[in-house]
């Protein structure tokens, strides 16, 4: 009986089975359970190790923002959103280069006053490990002027990282590094793979494999030298050109690195171009001799460590360039529970809407910009002295309209040409608006114009003012080390209505550490209305407040005398009131005629009285009026003919 019934069911499962409806059912249980089987431990460990790699990166970018100031870096994980936003850009006022992970850029170059288009050189090691996926973050470093590119990848449970910093040398006009670093923290190696384009689609160069011995070990480079086309000189005889040679260390295009350790890889390379030319006969003599300081460049780096010259350039940019900022911090609507007053509108522009980040990235591109003569080894200490001494006298700098108020100053880039602008047009600002000294002197001078012309201050004989309208700043500005005669000195200006100040301070001053009697530094804010102030590296404060007249709102001046003397005989105005204390009767003074209201309802009343009365007779004259006339003259005509008959 049982084995009957067991007969029984096995014919009517293999019936079920040879069904078309039953074979459907068990193709689909059998992909399941391979994809199951199969793939499903693949998605398992897949998600386990991008969870991996973005705590990895997450660990690492919190070390990083702890190590500096919010104004410092710029960090962006998606990976295209560094190029829409930002231009990851570095140079020294000769060289530059975009850093484009996704898509290589070339090598610009400073010709003249501004940067040419890319040059058919594309100079980016891209380096990656192989048949791995990653996590990464794109970070400009402000601080540092380089920028770097984190990479976490996950391996057995465990994080590699690899870390690229790319920067051009802020001291050495013709030199670019980049630093490829793995840490290997896995049970099991890993490949490291690098590649660069090199030279691209550039006519009639010519590229070769060289080799320098120094101290007995040889180094294998490759050297590439031509010729383009000049992107601006034109003449009528013919185009000029501009010959560069470029002299870049080799690597090795695979590298396994074993579990537990870490590897470096540095890369150097040497940029040599000349000036435009428009004889191209003379190609041959010019490109020898830029082979020559190439190669002769090249091999005296090599005599140094490579940390030696990342060290030498952080330092600089970091103790020297970067050590004077502006900031700009918004108020967030700190003042939305209060009574809102507006100042009557002046004839100045009205403040554009800048985000830090924003004030920060324009500053970097400038400095990246602009060459450090102050810095090179090659400027004689006799020069260095005599142009310490013309940062302290910087003419009439700044005597414009305040930049915080110039919206084509301060624009988001995505490209080398718009950047080439903007830094072009800054330059051309400061210099019509009196800022030739400073921008002769190269970085330095061009970044304490910078920070003179974002509060419109002008040096005058015995006094500095700045003449920026307080009542339409409406963020926190922050300058960092203006350098007025032999002080650096801070500037906080608070207009929110908790603070209304300006917070001052000296940070370092030379005078007063190599002279026994020192230059003192007095400030008075707004009409010098209070006591001038002696300025020392404790923070104090002064009003935030604006004339009627308008007169400048901050002062500094090394003699307090003659903050007193102005405010008794130079200084005129009528009233001077809070940044935030308008009156609403001087608010209709500059808005209109300051009428009663009623006299405005009477005109109105009269107004439209006078056209009620008016639509009245022309009503009349022609509606009522023009009937019974009619009417009256039927009537005398029908009379009229009675009497006839």
């Amino acid at each position: 009986m049982t084995q009957m019934l067991n007969n029984n069911f096995m014919r009517n499962l293999l019936g079920a089975v040879n069904a078309p409806k039953g074979r459907k059912v068990c193709l689909a249980i059998f992909i399941g359970l391979v994809f199951f089987g199969y793939l499903g431990p693949w998605v398992i460990n897949h998600g386990k190790a991008t969870q991996i790699t973005v705590e990895c990166l997450e660990v690492v970018l919190k070390d990083y923002e702890r190590k500096y100031a919010e104004n410092e870096y710029l960090i962006h994980q998606s990976p295209k959103s560094l190029e829409e936003q930002v231009h990851p850009f570095v140079g020294n006022g000769n060289i530059g280069f975009t850093v484009n992970y996704f898509y290589p850029a070339g090598l610009i170059l400073r010709l003249g006053s501004s940067w040419t288009k890319d040059v058919p050189y594309r100079p980016m090691v891209r380096a990656r490990l192989e048949s791995l996926n990653d996590q990464s973050a794109s970070i400009i470093n402000y601080k540092n002027g380089m920028v770097e590119r984190l990479q976490c990848y996950s391996i057995d449970g465990a994080c590699v990282l690899m870390s690229l910093k790319t920067f051009v040398h802020r001291t050495r006009h013709s030199l670019l590094l980049q630093e490829i670093k793995v840490e290997n923290k896995a049970n099991t190696p890993v490949t490291l793979k690098m590649e660069r384009n090199g030279p691209y689609y550039w006519k009639g160069s010519a590229t070769s494999t060289e080799i320098l011995e120094v101290e007995g070990n040889p180094h294998e480079y490759t050297l590439s030298s031509g010729k383009f086309k000049a992107p601006y000189e034109r003449d009528r005889t013919g185009e000029y050109f501009v010959a560069m040679v470029i002299a870049a260390t080799n690597f090795a295009k695979e590298v396994t690195i074993p579990p537990g350790t870490v590897h470096t890889e540095q890369v150097i390379a040497v940029v040599k171009f000349s000036q435009p030319f428009l004889d191209a006969h003379k190609e041959n003599d010019i490109s020898a001799e830029l082979v020559d300081k190439t190669e002769e460049e090249l091999f005296s780096l090599l005599h140094m460590d490579f940390n030696i010259l990342m060290q030498e350039h952080v330092e600089t940019w970091s103790q020297h360039i970067w050590s004077s900022k502006m900031w700009l911090e918004p108020l967030n609507l700190l003042q939305e529970d209060q009574p809102k007053k507006s100042h009557p509108p002046l004839p100045v522009l009205l403040q554009p809407q800048l985000s830090p980040q924003l004030v920060v990235a324009t500053v970097y591109y400038v400095l990246s910009s602009v060459d450090a003569p102050l810095f090179l080894p090659s400027t004689s200490q006799l020069t260095k002295k005599e142009m310490y001494s013309a940062l302290k006298m910087p003419g009439s700098c700044f005597n414009g309209q305040p930049t915080i108020f110039e919206e084509n100053l301060w624009k988001p880039i995505d490209n080398t040409v718009d950047m080439s602008d903007l830094v072009s047009h800054w330059q051309h600002t400061l210099f019509k608006h009196g800022c030739r000294s400073l921008l002769n002197l190269g970085v330095t001078g061009f970044m304490q114009a910078m920070m003179l012309s974002l509060l419109g201050a002008q040096f005058h004989e015995y006094e500095l003012a700045f003449h920026a309208d307080p009542t339409q700043i409406h963020t926190k500005v922050q300058i960092h080390n203006l350098l007025y005669n032999a002080s650096f000195v801070d500037i906080d200006v608070d207009p929110s209505s908790e603070s209304r100040e300006i917070g001052l301070s000296i940070t370092t001053s030379e005078a007063i550490k190599q002279s026994s009697q020192p230059l003192l530094v007095f400030a008075c804010g707004a009409g010098c209305e209070s006591e001038p102030i002696e300025l020392n590296s404790e923070r104090q404060v002064v009003d935030l407040k604006w004339t009627d007249p308008q007169t400048p709102v901050l002062y500094f001046s090394h003699d307090r005398k003659h903050l007193s003397f102005m405010k008794k005989s130079i200084i005129h105005y009528k009233h001077i009131r809070w940044v935030d204390d308008v009156p609403q009767e001087e608010g209709q003074h500059h808005h209109g005629l300051n009428l009663p209201v009623a006299f405005w309802v009477i005109i109105i009343g009269l107004i439209f009285g006078f056209h009620l009365f008016l639509f009245k007779l022309i009503y009349q004259e022609y509606c009522v009026g023009g009937g019974s006339r009619s009417s009256e003259k039927y009537r005398r005509g029908k009379d009229g003919t009675n009497s006839k008959v």
